[in-house]
């Protein structure tokens, strides 16, 4: 009966990485065009404050920035920095809060074109999605 529960565990985990994997799609970097909009640049330092163009900015700012950023610049990009020494969790919790807001503009597309959320219209309407939202971060070393 274990051996039943541990092979059904297993197929379970299994399929639930590869939906993950396939809902972190990362062109190959000759499909990747080169930006030509504007960037607006994240930062978060070592006091683990995040700075959205120089700003300071909770989680709720930075997704309304970066969404308000995609809707007025789609062909920029999102310059993601932190500061040597700043905590490692805060930088991930920020970049969340930046594929939150992608993840969001992505949604209200796909809604409009298609009548469901990203994740659920077909591998052409994803595709179609994303030349209209493309996700463009820019991950900076740390300084």
């Amino acid at each position: 009966m274990s051996a039943v529960r541990f092979a059904l565990l297993f197929v379970v985990l299994l399929t639930a990485s590869a939906r993950a994997q396939e809902s972190l799609y990362m062109p190959p970097a000759s499909e990747i065009p080169p930006v030509e909009g504007p960037i607006l640049p994240v930062r978060v330092l070592t006091d683990g404050a995040a700075h959205v163009d120089g700003v300071v900015a909770d989680s709720a700012r930075v997704v309304a920035a970066v969404r308000q950023h995609i809707r007025a610049h789609p062909d920029g990009a999102v310059s993601f920095s932190m500061a040597s020494g700043a905590l490692y969790a805060r930088y991930i919790h920020v970049l969340d809060a930046i594929r939150t807001a992608c993840r969001i503009e992505r949604d209200l597309v796909a809604v409009r074109d298609f009548g469901a959320p990203f994740a659920e219209p077909s591998d052409a309407a994803r595709a179609a999605v994303r030349k209209q939202v493309p996700i463009r971060i820019i991950m900076e070393r740390p300084e």
